[in-house]
């Protein structure tokens, strides 16, 4: 059968060759890309557990529902996706944070994300980062600073 293949395939012409070389490299290369987000969605899952179990031995209680960290996710996304940074909804955001378990839901909600926009060099997909890599990619040095002082301020821990 293989043989039967390769026959084929040298009956092509040289550009037909290339063709079918390329597009079955990019199958390859985006099953393999999405292997990736799906790898590091479990470990940033089992990670966030953890400090869960850490935090409420502290006696720490979730200040908000599942849904409202999911919508305080969404506005983060949408402060950072695309051309510009909205840092006052960012700020907005982490201003209503009280304490170390409402940072991590607020991660565990934001999970890894893909940007959705793309340029002429991305070929329309981009790696998933999580919040961290979000911010630190969006924001200066001031306004990351900015958002650990007044995380900190609050007695939380977590810094970006």
């Amino acid at each position: 059968m293989i043989t039967k293949f390769l026959k084929w395939f040298k009956s092509l012409p040289a550009p037909m060759q290339i063709a079918l070389l390329g597009v079955t490299a990019f199958i390859i290369f985006r099953l393999i890309h999405s292997g990736k987000g799906a790898l590091g969605k479990l470990k940033q899952q089992s990670e966030i557990a953890g400090e869960e179990a850490v935090y409420k031995a502290k006696g720490q209680v979730k200040t908000y529902t599942d849904k409202q960290y999911s919508d305080f996710a969404t506005k983060l996304y949408n402060a950072m996706n695309g051309a510009g940074t909205d840092f006052s909804a960012i700020k907005a955001v982490f201003n209503k944070m009280k304490h170390d378990l409402d940072v991590l839901n607020l991660e565990k909600k934001f999970g890894l994300r893909s940007s959705s926009y793309t340029s002429k060099f991305s070929l329309g997909f981009s790696d998933p980062s999580d919040l961290a890599d979000w911010l630190q990619g969006d924001c200066s040095a001031s306004q990351i600073a900015e958002l650990n002082n007044l995380l900190s301020k609050k007695g939380i821990t977590y810094s970006y």
